[in-house]
């Protein structure tokens, strides 16, 4: 479990279809060279993860909770 920063408006929503139901503006992902940006919070501990880091795991290097393995199915909504 995890939330988003997303890049369009800089709130936090846990997906992409939260974001289409309560924003009045269409999602963009964040461009690559945002990768050093801390965009991903652990739902379990509140680490914050920056999209290098969060891309590059499966499980919060902090307290070791695994992150829905669905979300890899929507990554290029979120991140370039």
């Amino acid at each position: 479990m995890i939330a988003l920063l997303f890049h369009c408006c800089e709130e936090w929503f846990p997906c992409h279809l939260c974001h289409e139901a309560i924003a009045d503006h269409p999602s963009r992902p964040w461009p690559a060279t945002a990768r050093t940006t801390e965009a991903v919070v652990c739902g379990v501990c509140c680490s914050r993860l920056r999209i290098e880091d969060y891309l590059r795991v499966d499980e919060c290097p902090t307290c070791d909770a695994e992150f829905n393995p669905g979300c890899r199915l929507h990554r290029s909504l979120y991140f370039d």
